[in-house]
C-alpha cells in the first residue's frame, strides 16, 4: 500500500514547480526546488527575502572585477550561482563539497544557470593529501 501511496504522490508532486528564479541586488540565478527537502526549501525562501545571510550576499555582489571565489562547502551552490551571475564582471567560481546529496542539487543548479561556475567533489582539508574517513555519521 505504502509503495502506492508514494507513486501517486510523487506523480503529483512532478506537475508542481521544480525551479525558482531568486534576484539579490546585481545577482540573479535559478535553483532547483527540491520539495521533498524541507531545509533546502526554507533556505531558498529566507534567501529570497532577503532574511538569510544579506551581509553575506551584498559582499558577493560587490565582488571586485575578475575577482575569483571558492566556495569551500558549497552546499547545493547557492552563493556559487549567485556571485557567478556576475558575468560583467568576469566574476570565476570554483565551489567545493563532498556531500553526495548537497553536490547532487549543486550540479542541477549549475546547470540551471548554464554551467557559469565550476564545481568539484571533494573534502577540502588544511594539508594537502590528508586522508579523511567517511562513516554514516560524518
Amino acid at each position: 500500500m505504502l509503495p502506492i501511496l508514494y507513486h501517486l504522490l510523487a506523480r503529483v508532486f512532478r506537475l508542481l514547480p521544480k525551479t525558482k528564479k531568486i534576484k539579490l541586488f546585481d545577482m540573479e540565478a535559478a535553483f532547483f526546488v527540491p520539495i521533498n527537502n524541507h531545509y533546502v526549501c526554507s533556505d531558498l525562501s529566507d534567501m529570497a527575502q532577503i532574511k538569510r545571510e544579506p551581509k553575506l550576499y551584498r559582499w558577493l555582489n560587490d565582488l571586485p572585477q575578475d575577482a575569483v571565489l571558492f566556495d569551500v562547502g558549497t552546499s547545493y551552490g547557492q552563493e556559487a550561482a549567485l556571485a557567478s551571475s556576475l558575468v560583467e564582471k568576469d566574476v570565476r567560481v570554483v565551489g567545493f563539497d563532498c556531500s553526495l546529496n548537497h553536490s547532487h542539487f549543486c550540479v542541477l543548479n549549475k546547470t540551471l544557470n548554464d554551467d557559469r561556475f565550476r564545481f568539484v567533489f571533494a573534502a577540502v582539508s588544511v594539508r594537502s593529501g590528508e586522508v579523511i574517513k567517511i562513516t554514516g555519521n560524518s
